[in-house]
């Protein structure tokens, strides 16, 4: 918990010490199968290579079993900021404090906080973390599908007190996205 809290400090702190970001994109967020199928391939994981379509959506109990039946599929379009200090990133979307990670050449790693959603039946923390994300602000990287930002965020639910958003339930979905113009460009 302590690190999450370090977390938020620090990414608010980055997040606002200068007015324009470093990077910006207009990203889609996307469990649904449509979605999940046009990047089927596209997503690379350094180590095994491509990721293919099983593993980029889903939804998994700690127990690893399915819960595909009960989450509602979604696609969302955000704003993606990106303030870079060195090999670290600050990440806002839509003008708010989001994630903060490090950027290495066109490869993005980051982690959210713990995030309170209440819902009717009772309150859930969630995290959200990016695997095999890449990233390119500055047109010199190479990503699959003419993206400027593609990858994979896990959304896992770490308290709960409700019982539909079960302790260790973890959702993917995939990301992808094209560069913005920043401040005055």
């Amino acid at each position: 918990m302590r690190a999450f809290i370090w977390t938020f400090l620090l990414l608010t702190a980055c997040g606002t010490e200068q007015t324009d970001p470093d990077w910006a994109f207009s990203v889609t967020v996307s469990n649904k199968q449509e979605n999940c199928q046009e990047l089927d391939g596209l997503i690379d994981d350094p180590v095994s290579g491509a990721v293919r379509l099983d593993d980029l959506c889903f939804c998994v109990n700690e127990d690893d079993s399915s819960c595909e039946e009960d989450i509602t599929l979604s696609t969302e379009t955000f704003s993606y900021e990106l303030y870079i200090d060195g090999d670290s990133v600050a990440i806002e979307i839509d003008g708010q404090p989001f994630a903060s990670g490090t950027v290495l050449g066109c490869e993005l790693e980051y982690e959210s906080p713990t995030w309170l959603a209440t819902t009717p039946n009772g309150d859930v923390q969630w995290s959200v973390m990016s695997r095999f994300v890449k990233a390119d602000g500055a047109s010199v990287c190479a990503i699959p599908g003419q993206f400027n930002f593609l990858g994979i965020e896990e959304y896992t639910v770490v308290e709960s007190d409700n019982v539909k958003y079960p302790i260790g339930r973890t959702v993917r979905k995939v990301i992808s996205g094209h560069a913005k113009a920043i401040g005055g460009e």
